[in-house]
Protein backbone atom coordinates (compact mmCIF):
# COMPACT_ATOMS: atom_id res chain seq x y z
CA UNK A 1 0.00 0.00 0.00
CA UNK A 2 2.51 2.43 0.59
CA UNK A 3 4.54 1.65 -2.48
CA UNK A 4 0.92 2.44 -4.37
CA UNK A 5 1.17 5.83 -2.57
CA UNK A 6 4.55 7.01 -3.22
CA UNK A 7 3.90 5.14 -6.65
CA UNK A 8 1.37 7.57 -7.46
CA UNK A 9 2.77 10.88 -5.69
CA UNK A 10 5.71 10.37 -7.72
CA UNK A 11 3.31 10.80 -10.92
CA UNK A 12 1.72 13.29 -9.42
CA UNK A 13 4.73 15.47 -8.80
CA UNK A 14 5.91 15.28 -12.78
CA UNK A 15 2.14 16.14 -14.00
CA UNK A 16 2.23 19.35 -11.51
CA UNK A 17 5.91 20.03 -13.08
CA UNK A 18 4.63 19.67 -16.38
CA UNK A 19 1.74 22.00 -15.41
CA UNK A 20 4.13 24.33 -14.64
CA UNK A 21 6.35 23.97 -17.67
CA UNK A 22 2.92 24.72 -19.59
CA UNK A 23 2.47 27.77 -17.07
CA UNK A 24 5.53 29.48 -17.93
CA UNK A 25 4.88 29.13 -21.40
CA UNK A 26 1.29 31.08 -21.27
CA UNK A 27 2.95 33.57 -19.37
CA UNK A 28 6.29 33.86 -21.37
CA UNK A 29 5.37 36.82 -24.13
CA UNK A 30 7.32 35.65 -26.77
CA UNK A 31 4.55 32.21 -27.05
CA UNK A 32 2.06 34.35 -28.07
CA UNK A 33 3.62 34.40 -31.66
CA UNK A 34 4.29 30.66 -31.79
CA UNK A 35 2.59 28.22 -33.89
CA UNK A 36 -0.15 25.60 -32.69
CA UNK A 37 2.82 22.88 -33.78
CA UNK A 38 5.22 24.84 -31.80
CA UNK A 39 3.35 24.91 -28.55
CA UNK A 40 2.14 20.85 -29.14
CA UNK A 41 6.28 19.92 -29.55
CA UNK A 42 7.77 21.63 -26.89
CA UNK A 43 4.30 20.29 -24.22
CA UNK A 44 5.19 17.10 -25.69
CA UNK A 45 9.26 17.23 -25.02
CA UNK A 46 8.92 18.27 -21.71
CA UNK A 47 5.73 15.11 -21.09
CA UNK A 48 8.86 13.34 -22.58
CA UNK A 49 11.22 14.27 -20.37
CA UNK A 50 9.08 13.98 -17.51
CA UNK A 51 7.84 10.07 -18.81
CA UNK A 52 4.39 11.38 -19.12
CA UNK A 53 2.47 9.86 -21.62
CA UNK A 54 1.17 12.77 -23.49
CA UNK A 55 0.07 12.41 -26.84
CA UNK A 56 -0.48 15.05 -29.69
CA UNK A 57 -3.83 14.44 -29.62
CA UNK A 58 -4.09 15.20 -26.00
CA UNK A 59 -3.27 19.02 -26.42
CA UNK A 60 -5.48 20.85 -28.06
CA UNK A 61 -4.75 24.57 -28.80
CA UNK A 62 -7.73 27.30 -29.77
CA UNK A 63 -7.26 30.78 -30.75
CA UNK A 64 -9.57 33.70 -29.87
CA UNK A 65 -9.27 37.49 -29.74
CA UNK A 66 -5.52 37.24 -30.52
CA UNK A 67 -4.47 34.65 -28.41
CA UNK A 68 -4.28 30.74 -27.67
CA UNK A 69 -5.72 28.85 -25.10
CA UNK A 70 -4.17 25.32 -24.42
CA UNK A 71 -5.74 22.58 -22.78
CA UNK A 72 -4.39 18.68 -22.33
CA UNK A 73 -7.27 16.14 -21.63
CA UNK A 74 -7.47 13.37 -18.90
CA UNK A 75 -4.53 11.07 -19.99
CA UNK A 76 -3.60 7.75 -18.67
CA UNK A 77 -0.87 6.55 -17.22
CA UNK A 78 0.03 3.04 -16.57
CA UNK A 79 2.95 1.45 -14.40
CA UNK A 80 4.03 -2.20 -13.58
CA UNK A 81 1.80 -2.06 -10.63
CA UNK A 82 -1.79 -0.34 -11.35
CA UNK A 83 -3.03 1.89 -13.81
CA UNK A 84 -4.05 5.37 -12.81
CA UNK A 85 -6.01 7.98 -14.82
CA UNK A 86 -4.54 11.56 -14.27
CA UNK A 87 -6.07 14.87 -15.17
CA UNK A 88 -3.78 18.05 -15.33
CA UNK A 89 -4.99 19.82 -12.49
CA UNK A 90 -5.07 23.32 -14.19
CA UNK A 91 -5.98 21.84 -17.51
CA UNK A 92 -5.99 24.94 -19.60
CA UNK A 93 -4.01 28.30 -20.15
CA UNK A 94 -4.61 31.39 -22.07
CA UNK A 95 -1.54 32.74 -23.70
CA UNK A 96 -2.63 36.31 -24.34
CA UNK A 97 -1.20 38.20 -27.19
CA UNK A 98 1.46 40.81 -27.06
CA UNK A 99 0.58 44.24 -27.64
CA UNK A 100 3.91 46.82 -28.62
CA UNK A 101 5.14 48.73 -26.00
CA UNK A 102 5.64 52.71 -26.72
CA UNK A 103 9.04 53.86 -26.53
Amino acid sequence: MVALVFLAGAIYVENFQLDRYIRGLAEDPASASFSDSTFRERILERAKQLDLPVKASDITVTRERGGAEIRIAKYLVETSVVRMALRMPAASFRVNRVTPQSE
